[in-house]
């Protein structure tokens, strides 16, 4: 009896410390109360941009699971290439690398279609926030762009220029290929329609492009080179 007693009050006990101390129980479950937020390597964002957009708050429960959702959302808005969550304790520490400003942005090798209409394509903004997706968006809207004006093997590269102050200049070299035109459309097998009903019922004509063919997109997808060199992406 002495012996249960005991075993009672020992548990009874352990009931007590962990309801008045919570941190034992959070402890358990791999979880830490969040003290303090520090955000370093940031020069343009602001510190209160950064905390906002994390899905943690000082004073607040954290875990490793929560942490790699805020890792996941700071990437989402595009304005990082490089993120990482340290907990020191209780401490939160963010460190990042802000994506570059775009300085200025340039097409080359481009002759039957204006600079105007493509960068109006393309819709990427000087001073706007680089990004490798910003880049293949416009390159993919770029070779539609040809693509359309039947100029199937039409190749866009997209490629950078470092600059100082963490800027860019952002270029879209452009081989435009030969135009692809239709000299005559055939047809066999057909016996309920002529070629004219059957050419008439594909909206097309001879001499035109065809709107449903298609080619390879290409663009460089490679690591950065030197600073201050035309570089791809």
């Amino acid at each position: 009896m002495r012996g249960n007693c005991l075993l009672s009050f020992i548990f009874s006990s352990l009931v007590i410390f962990l309801v008045a101390h919570p941190s034992a129980a959070q402890l358990a479950d791999d979880q830490v109360r969040i003290s303090e937020i520090r955000v370093d390597g940031n020069s343009r964002v602001a510190q209160g941009t950064v905390k906002n957009y994390l899905p943690v708050r000082v004073g607040g429960l954290t875990s490793q699971s929560a942490l790699s959702n805020a890792l996941e959302r700071l990437y989402e808005t595009n304005l990082f290439q490089d993120i990482k969550l340290n907990l020191e304790g209780t401490v939160l520490i963010v460190s990042v690398i802000e994506n570059p400003i775009i300085n200025r942005v340039n097409i080359e090798g481009n002759d039957t279609i204006s600079d105007e209409r493509l960068l109006d394509v393309i819709n990427v903004q000087q001073r706007g926030v680089y990004s490798r997706k910003v880049a293949i968006d416009a390159t993919r809207q770029l070779i539609e762009v040809y693509r359309a004006g039947g100029r199937f093997a039409a190749v866009v590269e997209p490629k950078i220029i470092e600059l100082d102050n963490n800027r860019v200049d952002l270029v879209f070299e452009v081989n435009e290929g030969p135009l692809i035109k239709i000299d005559s459309i055939s047809f066999s097998g057909n016996a309920s329609f002529s070629d004219r009903e059957l050419k008439q019922a594909i909206a097309s004509r001879e001499k035109r492009w065809w709107a449903f063919l298609s080619a390879n997109d290409k663009y460089d997808e490679g690591r950065l080179l030197q600073p201050g060199l035309k570089q791809p992406i």
